[in-house]
């Protein structure tokens, strides 16, 4: 159990017909189908907030609270994952900011925008993205369709 404390969850998104897995602290997305299973993947440049094979093996026999603190100062941590037609949305925290990376399903090229910290997300539709505010729970909705072009 001790390992369990500093992994991140692993994120499922479902999208009509397939599910989109991406492991933990990995900077692969699988789509998967129920009765196909891995029909496809995509493998991101999330330019070096992920860790390798070889940092995991550096963690060997650390407390929890060391690994953590490890993995917290090197790399990104707490994710969201939301997905829509054309675009993946990765929310993550690095160095202490918050990130939305959203990611062309077909292109597969990603841009990475600043997130105020006093926002979180809802949920992303095709031509919108929901967040909320820390001093209201009213949702504000953010066009993306400019990031369809």
């Amino acid at each position: 159990m001790a390992n369990y404390n500093y992994c991140a969850e692993n994120s499922f998104q479902s999208n009509k017909d397939e599910i989109l897995y991406m492991p933990s602290y990995s900077s692969v997305i699988y789509e998967l189908s129920e009765k196909d299973g891995v029909t496809n993947y995509m493998n991101l440049d999330f330019q070096g907030l992920m860790p390798d094979i070889s940092f995991f093996s550096s963690l060997k026999g650390k407390r929890t609270e060391d690994k953590f603190k490890l993995m917290k100062d090197g790399f990104a941590y707490y994710y969201s994952f939301n997905a829509n037609d054309t675009h993946i949305l990765i929310g993550f925290v690095y160095e202490d900011k918050y990130y939305l990376c959203f990611i062309n399903r077909f292109s597969q090229e990603t841009s990475i925008y600043d997130l105020p910290s006093q926002f979180q997300i809802l949920t992303l539709t095709n031509n919108q993205l929901y967040l909320r505010s820390n001093d209201s729970d009213n949702p504000i909705v953010v066009n993306i369709s400019s990031l369809n072009d």
